[in-house]
């Protein structure tokens, strides 16, 4: 088995953001109002020095296999409002590597993402998306706002010598929707 380390960062956005993983993300946000769509973003990277590869090298697994699984845990509440997926990008070293180029969705179960991405090499990147939003208020009581947080990690069929960067979590407020300003009062009526 290859020694290879993967990592995964996690970031919300307000803007829908590219798929490809070498565009840089649109503005992130640290809190969003009810009803507000917005997307979660989990990105991998493999930091090398060898290539995570599915172990099972026939049909589609290498490009969509279990080599590389992104698994992300929402948070309770949360609507996902569209399909889950996830672009990838890498070189193939000269074609030494097989092509690590691919696309596709994400399987949810309640509120468990799992994406299986198959082989991620050398400088590989991978950007998962999720569209979201707050149908709720997810805090008990009369709050005004409250903190979700929102998990992520990444594995590979090889031998991770860095396990301490494969996981990532995201708090993000959720703030209640309301109107505020001045009310006017038409004593005409007209």
């Amino acid at each position: 088995r290859a020694r290879t380390d993967l990592s995964v960062s996690k970031y919300a956005t307000l803007s829908q953001p590219d798929a490809d993983p070498s565009v840089a993300l649109p503005a992130l946000t640290s809190s969003v109002t009810i009803k507000q769509p917005f997307y979660y973003v989990v990105e991998g990277e493999n930091m090398g020095p060898g290539a995570s590869l599915s172990r099972d090298r026939t049909g589609d697994s290498p490009n969509k296999g279990t080599g590389t699984v992104i698994s992300d845990t929402l948070p309770a509440g949360l609507v996902v409002t569209g399909p889950v997926s996830w672009q990838k990008i890498g070189d193939t070293d000269g074609g030494a590597l097989p092509s690590a180029v691919g696309s596709g969705t994400c399987a949810q179960v309640g509120q468990s993402l799992t994406c299986q991405l198959g082989d991620l090499n050398v400088n590989g990147k991978v950007r998962v998306i999720v569209p979201a939003r707050w149908d709720n208020f997810p805090g008990a009581g009369n709050a005004l706002s409250t903190s979700t947080r929102n998990t992520a990690s990444i594995s590979t069929e090889q031998l991770d010598p860095v396990p301490g960067n494969n996981n990532t979590q995201l708090d993000t407020a959720v703030t209640r929707a309301g109107l505020a300003g001045t009310v006017f009062h038409d004593s005409d009526r007209s």
